[in-house]
Formats: C-alpha cells, sequence, structure tokens
C-alpha cells in the first residue's frame, strides 16, 4: 500500500548536510521485507543503503538509519545487481559493525566468486568486531572455499582461532570437517581444543557427530565435557540426545550432560 508514496518520496536535507531518502521509517520497520521478492527497483535500494539519518540526541546526534542501510544492500544482493562489490566496499568502511555484517553477507548470498576478494581483503584488514570478522570467514568460505581453506587454516592458531572454528563447522565446504579434525588431532592447549570441539559441534554432517560421541566415550573428561557440550546445538536433533546419553556412560558426566540435554523439545 506504501510502496508507490516511498517512490514518490524527495530527497531531503539531513543533518550534518548529506542528502537522503526520507524513508527510514518505511523501509527499518517490518513493512521492508516484502520488498525483496516484489519489486526490482535498484534505485531505491541504493539510496537506502546510504541513507544516513541523524537523530537528535545527548551529546552528538545518533544516527537511526543503520538498519535501513543493511537491508538495503542486502535487497540488492537478492536482485542481482551488478555493482555490488563496489558497494560492498564502500559499507566496509560504515562505522557501524552491523552494516560492515551485511555487506559482507550481501557478497555471501550472491554467490559470485568475484566477492571473494572483497572478504578476503576485509579479512586481512581486520575489524574490531568478532561478527563482521566472523562474517568475512563465511563469506570467503562461501565463494573460494579453497582460498577459504588456506586462509582459516593459518588462523586456527591464533587470535582468532574461536572465529575460524566457528566458520569452519557452519561451512558446506569439503575440506571444512577434515581440516577441523586434523587441527584437533594435532592441537594440545585445552582453550583451543575447546574451539575446535565446538567447531565440530556446529558441522551438520554425521562423521562430526560420530566423532563428538568417540571423544564423550573414549577421551579424557575435560574433552568429553566439552564435546558434549558442542553437541548441545544439535539436542532437538532425531536421536542425539539419546546417543550422547549412551555415550557419556560416565558417571562423572552425568551433570553436564543434564546441563545440556535436559531441556525438552519445543
Amino acid at each position: 500500500m506504501w510502496w508507490p508514496e516511498i517512490r514518490a518520496l524527495k530527497t531531503r536535507k539531513i543533518v550534518g548536510g548529506g542528502l537522503a531518502l526520507a524513508l527510514c521509517a518505511g523501509l527499518g520497520g517490518c513493512g521492508f521485507q516484502p520488498l525483496y521478492g516484489e519489486h526490482r527497483e535498484e534505485t531505491i535500494f541504493l539510496r537506502a543503503a546510504r541513507l544516513v539519518q541523524l537523530e537528535p540526541a545527548w551529546g552528538e546526534p545518533v544516527d537511526t538509519a543503520t538498519g535501513v542501510r543493511a537491508r538495503g544492500i542486502l535487497a540488492l544482493a537478492r536482485l542481482g545487481w551488478e555493482d555490488l562489490d563496489l558497494l560492498a566496499a564502500e559499507l566496509l568502511h560504515d562505522p557501524h559493525p552491523p552494516v560492515r555484517q551485511a555487506a559482507l553477507e550481501a557478497l555471501a548470498h550472491r554467490g559470485a566468486r568475484a566477492g571473494a576478494s572483497v572478504a578476503l581483503f576485509k579479512l586481512r584488514l581486520g575489524d574490531e568486531d568478532p561478527l563482521v570478522t566472523l562474517s568475512a570467514m563465511t563469506a570467503l568460505l562461501a565463494l573460494a572455499p579453497e582460498w577459504g581453506l588456506r586462509e582459516l587454516r593459518s588462523r586456527l592458531d591464533g587470535a582468532d582461532g574461536e572465529l575460524a572454528a566457528m566458520a569452519l563447522g557452519q561451512s558446506r565446504a569439503d575440506g571444512a570437517l577434515p581440516l577441523l579434525l586434523s587441527a584437533l588431532e594435532a592441537c594440545v592447549e585445552p582453550a583451543r581444543r575447546k574451539h575446535l570441539l565446538r567447531g565440530i559441534g556446529m558441522h551438520r554432517s554425521d562423521r562430526a557427530l560420530e566423532t563428538l560421541l568417540a571423544v564423550i566415550a573414549e577421551s579424557p573428561l575435560a574433552d568429553a565435557r566439552e564435546a558434549v557440550a558442542a553437541l548441545a546445538v544439535r539436542r532437538y536433533d532425531p536421536g542425539v540426545a539419546e546417543r550422547v546419553r549412551q555415550a557419556a556412560a560416565r558417571a562423572s558426566l552425568r551433570a553436564v550432560v543434564d546441563e545440556h540435554f535436559s531441556e525438552p523439545a519445543p
């Protein structure tokens, strides 16, 4: 109902002198989601992706259009907009982490291998927000798996090891799980083993499940407890809770199993 009205909106001055569309309320709310599938007007989504809406607040004005910019670039990704890489590179300099994260998610959603170069550059550049770093890893693995595996292999032992394990655990790349398994076999540091076990737990494969069940049944208690916790993300999968309880036959594991697998299925 409101789409024609948005199309008719004119640009206006925003605090700070920038030009933007006056559609923060429309695109920022629940009415924005249908635009992805129902409309193919790239211009308005491009303007939304660059919208800056500064509102008065105590101290410095507050930008209330962060969500609009994020939704704008995601909409353009769904439309397959040809200059998405350029806009993503532009928004990776946005001061707000959700916008930088959305830029990387848009590249991954679009699925063009060319976007991997932007993701790799951002990953090498770094980011203060861990979710942005995780999104860069995820996008690189999705768009150029061989580059992503090589890049994350070197990061599993570094400061971003936990994020790298998460990205690999969530990845569908063929080499992701073998990389986690080989890293776990070589790792002796408890904190890093925890991250690797959690990453394996996020991998929705039978091999990952069997590996963690074997750890629960046969490995030292510290690893076994972490393996139980790692499989908690799959506690609602058919049969997983029962198999975990069978593997955790040792009395010393009962408490951690009850902690992570006592919730009833939704």
